[in-house]
């Protein structure tokens, strides 16, 4: 599930052990030249038997939204519409 970075000069990818890789890239010519690869954070995404891509990236590479396993810790969240209106009460 590779995705490239905005500006072409990384890829991003899920390996083996559920850790978000980066992988810089540099394009010579016709060839590319493949970088450092580093490990950026661990994470719980769906990378099997998910159809299509389990996450994805900002442009500039500094920013993710993960799809996780649902047996993750979840926390409850609440809404409130039209707060403002509360105010006055």
């Amino acid at each position: 599930t590779p995705i490239w970075r905005g500006d072409g000069r990384a890829i991003f990818y899920i390996d083996d052990s559920n850790n978000v890789m980066e992988t810089e890239v540099e394009t010579k010519g016709d060839s590319l030249a493949v970088g450092k690869t580093k490990v950026l954070f661990k994470t719980e995404a769906e990378t099997f038997a998910y159809q299509g891509y389990p996450y994805d990236v900002s442009r500039d590479g500094r920013k993710f939204i993960i799809n996780a396993h649902p047996e993750q810790k979840s926390e409850e969240i609440t809404i409130i519409a039209n707060w403002l209106a509360g105010l006055n009460n």
